[in-house]
Order: structure tokens, then C-alpha cells, then sequence
């Protein structure tokens, strides 16, 4: 799946931290406060975690324009936007 071969690339270049909760919450479906509370670190933490994750992903692999344009990614959804 090139998906999965991007993923390892881009968590390959991640903190442990950051790998540790970006896991949490793309795989486990923890919130950015469980995961927090789980690591012993702020909310923020957590959410600035995960959103360099997904800013590293989207710089080594960008969209497609015709993606980009269509508005149809063919991203995982844990790779839009991180909401507080």
C-alpha cells in the first residue's frame, strides 16, 4: 500500500513523541486530552505534535494539483487539519 510506505517515511523522521502521538490518535482513536493525559503533556503538546506530523507528510508527499483542485485528497483523514 503506498499510503503505509509514506506513513513509515514521514514517522521515520519524527520524534518519539511525535510518532508516539500521532499513533495514539490516528490509530487509537484517542482524543488530543486522552492522549495527553496518557503521555503526561499538555493538549497543546499533543496537537502540536501531531500537526508537525502531518505538515512533515504533506511537505515530503504533496497533493497532486488535480487533487489539490478536485478537493478529493487521496489522504488519510488523519492527515487534514487537527482540530483544539
Amino acid at each position: 500500500m503506498e499510503t503505509l510506505g509514506e506513513l513509515m517515511t514521514v514517522l521515520d523522521t519524527c520524534t518519539e513523541a511525535q510518532r508516539r502521538r500521532f499513533l495514539l490518535y490516528a490509530l487509537d482513536g484517542l482524543t488530543l486530552a486522552e492522549i495527553g493525559t496518557a503521555c503526561g503533556c499538555s493538549k497543546v503538546s499533543v496537537y502540536e505534535s501531531i500537526d508537525a506530523v502531518r505538515k512533515k507528510f504533506l511537505r515530503l508527499f504533496p497533493l497532486s494539483q488535480r487533487e489539490a483542485d478536485s478537493g478529493q485528497a487521496a489522504r488519510p483523514s488523519h492527515f487534514q487539519e487537527v482540530s483544539l
